[in-house]
């Protein structure tokens, strides 16, 4: 059971946001193990958030062509698959990035940096020795050409 809202849109013509949320309370209903049933289910947060915001500049500035963006995302903690001995911890990360599309122009080139603090967080995990971890500091170059 839970739920999930998500809003996006713009705050003025050259801002845009996108933010979600959700609550999960995601527990064991039937298990041939009975200790477990009504026990937090596996590798599942109950909160969960994200936030990503862009500002494309002015049509009559001088950065014209340059948008910046950043955001955010959050998980709770989580159990592990095969045990329950401990709680793999809450995360916050954030991203960052930067886009060029030049004026009249099907082109835009976007410079993404993923996790910009280079936090380690753990995004699942069956046991002690198999934990998943996410994504380091990392980035990402890419071009779109709308047709």
């Amino acid at each position: 059971r839970g739920f999930e809202c998500d809003m996006a849109g713009f705050i003025t013509t050259n801002w845009q946001i996108n933010a979600s949320y959700s609550f999960i309370d995601a527990i064991i209903v039937s298990d041939s193990d009975a200790s477990l049933i009504g026990a937090r289910k596996q590798n599942t947060p109950k909160n969960s958030a994200n936030l990503w915001t862009r500002y494309n500049c002015a049509a009559n500035s001088a950065l014209k062509d340059l948008g910046f963006g950043f955001g955010m995302q959050y998980q709770s903690s989580r159990i592990p698959w095969f045990t329950r001995a401990f709680t793999l911890p809450d995360f916050t990360v954030f991203d960052a990035a930067i886009y060029f599309k030049p004026s009249k122009s099907n082109v835009q080139i976007a410079l993404n940096a993923g996790n910009i603090f280079n936090r380690t967080y753990w995004l699942g995990a069956q046991n002690f020795l198999r934990l998943f971890p996410g994504a380091p500091r990392n980035a990402n170059l890419t071009m779109t050409y709308k047709f």
